[in-house]
């Protein structure tokens, strides 16, 4: 055998041992896939185009957590009706009016005694220069301010009347008081004139005369306490006047001069509106 023929039968021997390596090394990695190296370039093989990629699949929802099945959803209660601003009514405050009329109604006691009328029955009655009862009516200016005014003209009266006529003093005040107010209370002090005081007895067999006295000025302190109701309200209190009442026509027995005090305290009662 020539040298050829054995290089020849080496060569063989050698690819057959690198076979069977080569088949022992693929059983021994069964997930190996061998790799075949094309023999022409990959730039010379023919193109083939892309495999179309599958559509994406929609999202899927988030998973619910355990509580979203156990507690329910709260949902905000819906209002039956919705109202629009141009719906709802305007309410316009009632403006504040500081100018009232003024009525009141008062009993006041003391000052001088004037006379005493006794009836047949034996029950007698006195008439003071202070007494009794006065009705008035007027102005009352109470502004968002800490006072007040008021004006009024009145009348006011002592009279014991019995069957056969009367005994009384009869004058016309007007008044003019200026207040402090706090709160409700008002504290104030003004001045008084009273108009035609007059003394008049009309008793059938006992008097008959008509004394005339000088119209008459005096001071008052007054205290009252006031409830408003909007522009309108109610009133009581109390108050104290000073006056002095003089005429040629009578004289005071204790002091043998030409006048009377009429000075009183009174209590009153009032509205206004």
């Amino acid at each position: 055998m020539s040298w050829n023929s054995h290089r020849r039968a080496g060569w063989v021997v050698a690819w057959a041992v690198g076979a069977i390596a080569m088949t022992a090394t693929a059983q021994a990695q069964p997930g190996a896939t061998p790799v075949i190296e094309p023999a022409v370039a990959p730039e010379a093989l023919p193109a083939t185009p892309p495999s179309p990629s599958p559509p994406p699949s929609p999202p899927r929802p988030a998973a619910r957590q355990a509580h979203d099945r156990d507690e329910p959803t709260r949902v905000a209660p819906r209002p039956l009706a919705t109202a629009t601003p141009d719906a709802s009514p305007v309410l316009t405050p009632r403006p504040h009016r500081s100018v009232a009329f003024l009525m009141r109604f008062g009993v006041e006691f003391g000052g001088d005694k004037i006379g005493e009328v006794m009836s047949t029955e034996g029950d007698s009655r006195s008439i003071e220069a202070g007494g009794l009862v006065s009705f008035s009516g007027g102005v009352f200016i109470h502004p968002d301010a800490p006072w007040t005014i008021e004006a009024t003209l009145g009348y006011k009266s002592d009279t014991a009347s019995y069957k056969n006529g009367d005994f009384s003093f009869i004058r016309i005040p007007i008044d003019l008081i200026g207040s402090y107010r706090t709160g409700n209370l008002r504290i104030g002090a003004g001045v008084t004139v009273h108009l035609a005081p007059q003394v008049s007895c009309n008793l059938d067999g006992l008097c008959n005369f008509q004394i005339n006295l000088d119209n008459a000025v005096g001071a008052i302190v007054q205290l009252a306490y006031g409830v408003p109701r909007g522009n309108a309200g109610y009133e009581f209190g109390a108050r104290f006047t000073s006056i002095t009442y003089t005429g040629d026509q009578i004289v005071n027995e204790q002091t043998g001069k030409n006048e009377l005090d009429g000075s009183c305290l009174g209590l009153f009662v009032g509205g206004w509106l």
